[in-house]
């Protein structure tokens, strides 16, 4: 018999929580600028490069609104002020944190193929029983973590990104980095980052690219319709013993979810990603009407 083609749907959800402190603002991890400036453009833009591949992006709406804090220069992130903070005025406490933390990323793909930051690897030593790094406080000099500070954050800079030319200039340069090499750095990731949700509307108008969406802030949807629904799968399931409903905010995540993809991209969604894939029969029930 002759072989039939296989049709292939590619569904990318492209979601991180939002990391921001609702008190003070303050965004206490880089996960969405980083993925932002290394996957979400890049994942998008093979679309453009590959004539009949069918895809569907899932966009969680707090993702659209962090990535505007950052485009817009709004964004209060952690980790950015401490790559921004002069290396020679570091006190200890931010040098050690540094240390135990700018190292976060793969090593095989992300720190070893660039001589000087493995260097600065090698360098940091062996944890002590506390989790810090006291060889490496007493080896590094300023110039370290200068070069520290920069190269955890440009090792995340993606294929689109690293093809800017002040971008590939820092990888070139490879050390002894400015505090003004890695203040442009910021701004280049932040004006990136501005890039993506149009890049994305572009696409679903001359590629045909599709848009889905989570509800607006990521819940799972059917507990918070009924907390009694995780016995839907797991019978046995200890549960609270103050049960919660609230189906009528579930409608509102998801008609929230659906207006913001319309600011967005000009059209509404063409679906839902349920967060975590979450379902139940009055979750579907609400997706049906939506």
């Amino acid at each position: 018999m002759p072989k039939k083609p296989l049709c292939v749907a590619l569904l990318w959800h492209m979601h991180q929580p939002d990391y921001g402190d609702v008190r003070t603002g303050e965004i206490f991890l880089p996960w969405t600028r980083f993925h932002a400036v290394k996957d979400y453009f890049d994942m998008g833009a093979l679309v453009a490069e590959a004539p009949g591949l069918r895809v569907t992006i899932n966009v969680v709406p707090s993702l659209i609104d962090q990535l505007l804090a950052y485009s817009s220069g709004t964004a209060r992130e952690t980790y950015t002020a401490l790559t921004l903070r002069d290396a020679g005025d570091l006190e200890e406490a931010e040098r050690s944190f540094l240390l135990r933390v700018f190292f976060q990323l793969p090593w095989s793909s992300m720190v070893f193929p660039y001589p000087r930051y493995k260097e600065l690897l090698q360098r940091r030593g062996a944890q002590d029983e506390r989790g810090d790094y006291r060889e490496g406080l007493k080896r590094y000099s300023p110039r370290d973590y200068r070069d520290l500070q920069t190269w955890f954050n440009l090792a995340w800079c993606g294929r689109a990104l690293r093809q800017e030319p002040e971008i590939a200039s820092l990888f070139r340069k490879g050390k002894d980095f400015s505090e003004d090499d890695k203040r442009r750095l910021i701004d280049l990731q932040h004006a990136f980052i501005g890039r993506i949700l149009p890049s994305y509307r572009r696409l679903t108008e001359e590629h045909g690219l599709e848009v889905s969406v989570s509800p607006y802030y990521h819940p799972i949807l059917p507990l918070l319709c009924d907390t009694r629904s995780a016995r839907e799968a797991l019978p046995g399931l200890p549960l609270p013993r103050q049960m919660f409903s609230f189906p009528s905010d579930a409608v509102e995540q998801i008609r929230r979810a659906q207006q913001r993809c319309f600011e967005i991209f000009g059209r509404h969604p063409e679906g839902m990603w349920p967060s975590e894939g979450s379902v139940s029969d009055a979750m579907a029930a609400l997706a049906r009407q939506a």
